[in-house]
């Protein structure tokens, strides 16, 4: 996160941490529903994080989140 400058060891319990990328879509894209799925990894060995939810239970690998292209 933030360009390497935040690894998330560094994260507190509970610490909403932002991010923000540019995503470009091609313009040949028609519009309509689409989502956007994103997930962590462990560097070392690419395996994929574990989402928690607000108990601390593990209840997916990734995070979707819905999109809409207009015109």
């Amino acid at each position: 996160p933030r360009q390497g400058t935040f690894p998330t060891s560094q994260w507190a319990v509970g610490e909403r941490v932002e991010d923000p990328y540019l995503i470009h879509l091609p313009e040949e894209l028609p519009p309509g529903q689409y989502r956007l799925e994103l997930g962590w990894y462990l560097l070392d060995t690419l395996r994929r994080l574990p989402v928690l939810d607000e108990f601390g239970t593990a209840v997916d690998d990734k995070v979707v989140i819905p999109l809409e292209d207009r015109p």
